[in-house]
Order: structure tokens, then sequence, then C-alpha cells
């Protein structure tokens, strides 16, 4: 019984420094298939994502548009592909709330339109221009 009980304060100091959740897997699916969804829109002509998961999780996605987009579609098309994986990565979670999120949309010239970041500490999307 004392071995058991032993045990058993031993699992209670270790377990809680073990459950840090990790969203990886769930993350990168939900990019994965969020990209494959915007390759089909006809204003996009590329999307990319990359993402890193340390302390905090990070993910950066890019867009190159066909034509020049005004800040309400920029606006639409980040909501968009944020909403979008979402869905996909089926994360109980909100992914602004466990993830810091950088982004820019370029056009086929190379020119940044815009571009902006999210921290998960901050309440608003950034948008830097």
């Amino acid at each position: 019984m004392k071995q058991f009980l032993m045990i058993m304060f031993t699992l209670m100091l270790v377990l809680p420094g073990c459950s840090k959740e990790d969203y990886s897997k769930e993350l990168n699916t939900g990019l994965s298939e969020a990209e494959a969804k915007f390759r089909e829109k006809d204003i996009i002509q590329a999307v990319a994502s990359a993402s890193s998961f340390n302390d905090v999780a990070f993910v950066k996605f890019r867009f190159l548009v066909k034509k020049n987009v005004d800040k309400t579609e920029a606006i639409q098309l980040v909501d968009d592909f944020i909403a979008a994986t979402q869905k996909y990565s089926r994360l109980d979670k909100n992914i602004l709330d466990i993830t810091d999120i950088s982004f820019d949309i370029l056009n086929t010239d190379g020119v940044t339109l815009y571009k902006g970041s999210k921290r998960t500490k901050e309440p608003l999307i950034h948008w830097e221009s």
C-alpha cells in the first residue's frame, strides 16, 4: 500500500507538467485542407502555409493573388482562410486563441499588398499595410 501511495504521489507531481496540449497534427491537417480549398478560388494563384510548434504554435500563410485586391477583399480572404483552417482542423479550441498568426498577400509581380499578424494575447488582427 505504501508503494502504491508513493507511485500515485509521484504521478501527481509529474503528470501535470506533461499535460501541455499538442495541436500540431490537427492544425497541420487544417492548414493543408484550407490550402487545397483556397487553390480552387478564382482570385488565388497560389497559397502556401507553414507552421512551427515550440512554446506557442505559430502559423504563417501567404496568398499570391491574380489581381490586386482592396482591403475589404484582403480581410475576407484572411478571415475565410482562418475559418477554413479551424473547420478542417476539427479543434475544439479557437485557433486564434492558441496560435500566433502571420500572413501576407502578394500580387503576381511579387509586390506585398497587405500583411499582418495576430498574437494569442491580442484580441484583433494587426494589419501592417
